[in-house]
């Protein structure tokens, strides 16, 4: 056994999928100590106000996934294939900035327009604002495409050391909470700025601009970004549900299990995003290498994340008092029920990439909007008996589900392998 597992590590890190994890994992680590040193912080210096951030925070990134448009997936793919073409990569980057900017005025305008209509807390949604535009330049599918990602790390540590400082500093009381999204938004916007400015005189990147393409690429990804929707709401769904009919506390508490649990997902979405440009290349050279290569990374990642989920599932005690600085039991609970998401989650992730590197993204659709469907029956039905223990399961629930899902519509295709 120890044999086999060093072997699927070595082939593993012969490549640059293994450089390119490296830098992708360090910036999920960088994501996860920003929440693990934000919140706690934020906790003590917001109080009662800390439930409402996180609800405008899950709508901001709500919205952030429609403005991406399924482009952090699809764009690094076409990064990665023209590669070794200067001109077409500037096309394919700058469609990418143009379509997200389009989609992002409407979503403007839209906020502008509810400040009339006497919202519940608008101010809170209006200053996120920030946070949803820093989507629409956020240059990472780039830096994944080409596999240069050294600088985007160095810039990503550097933006979550500024929102840290910059809640330490000027956040400092529950009457400032609004204004926390509004600081994460602007310090992404300026580092992303930087980004951009530099990859385009590293790594070559003139103007390109072609009306043509901007049809074909809002068409292809609607799937994308509809599954993005669909996969979110899954996450967050619970977080509105209980905002809307549950209680402050158990708001409070929940929030805590998921956001741990989201910093796991992260990194598991960085795994991917690292295997994708490569694993893009093999399926088209050989479907059958592809299949092998799927095999040695689930391998690998149901040791990993199995291990993580039974840390915690025992240490969830610990995990809690060190995120939030306080004993909160009820959270405690929370983390323990979701525990296994992560390892179903990573079950599932080279399920999903082999869908999508084989263009069935209606596929992809078709799966996400049937999860949204059993989220939306499960977390009314957990919310409306008000039983703890229906709550908490509902991560881990849906995790089963989706993983179930999609490893039935991959035995039925042709070069889906069953054993997934």
């Amino acid at each position: 056994m120890k044999f086999q597992i060093l072997s699927i590590v070595k082939r593993v890190g012969n490549n640059s999928i293994f450089s390119s994890f490296l830098n992708l994992s360090s910036i999920s680590v960088s994501n996860i100590l920003l929440l693990i040193l934000l919140h706690p912080i934020l906790n003590r210096k917001i109080g009662e106000a800390y439930g409402m951030f996180i609800v405008a925070n899950q709508f901001a990134m709500l919205i952030g996934i429609i403005i991406n448009y399924g482009t952090n997936q699809s764009g690094i793919k076409d990064i990665a294939l023209a590669k070794d073409d200067k001109e077409q990569r500037a096309i394919e980057f700058y469609n990418v900035l143009v379509v997200r900017a389009l989609i992002f005025v409407f979503f403007a305008i839209a906020m502008l327009v509810g400040n009339s209509m006497n919202i519940h807390n608008y101010s809170y949604f209006f200053l996120a604002v920030p946070l949803m535009f820093a989507e629409v330049i956020n240059p990472l599918f780039l830096y994944i495409g080409i596999e240069r990602l050294i600088m985007f790390n160095i810039i990503n540590m550097s933006i979550k050391l500024a929102v840290i400082l910059s809640v330490i500093f000027f956040i400092n009381g529950p009457g400032d909470a609004e204004r926390v999204n509004l600081f994460i938004g602007v310090i992404h916007i300026f580092g992303y700025f930087f980004l951009i400015i530099y990859a385009s005189v590293k790594f070559g990147l003139p103007l390109r601009i072609r009306l043509l393409n901007y049809t074909e690429l809002l068409k292809s990804n609607f799937y994308l970004v509809s599954n993005g929707v669909s996969v979110h709401l899954q996450q967050s769904l619970m977080v509105f549900a209980i905002y809307r009919w549950g209680s402050a506390g158990w708001l409070t508490a929940y929030s805590v299990g998921d956001k741990i649990i989201w910093s796991v997902r992260l990194l598991i979405i960085s795994i991917s995003s690292a295997i994708y440009p490569r694993a893009a290349l093999v399926y088209n050279e050989s479907k059958q290498s592809f299949i092998n290569m799927k095999e040695r990374y689930n391998k690998l990642l149901a040791l990993c994340f199995g291990m993580l989920s039974l840390a915690f599932l025992i240490f969830a005690p610990i995990i809690v008092r060190i995120y939030t600085g306080e004993d909160n039991q009820t959270a405690v609970l929370f983390l323990r029920l979701m525990s296994f998401s992560p390892l179903l989650a990573a079950l599932n992730a080279l399920n999903i990439l082999h869908l999508l590197i084989s263009n069935q993204n209606k596929q992809i659709l078709k799966i996400g909007l049937l999860l949204l469907i059993t989220s939306l029956c499960l977390s009314g039905f957990a919310i409306y008996s008000m039983h703890i223990f229906l709550v908490g399961i509902y991560a881990a629930v849906m995790e089963g589900l989706a993983l179930i899902y999609y490893t039935k519509r991959l035995s039925m295709d042709k070069y889906g392998d069953s054993r997934y």
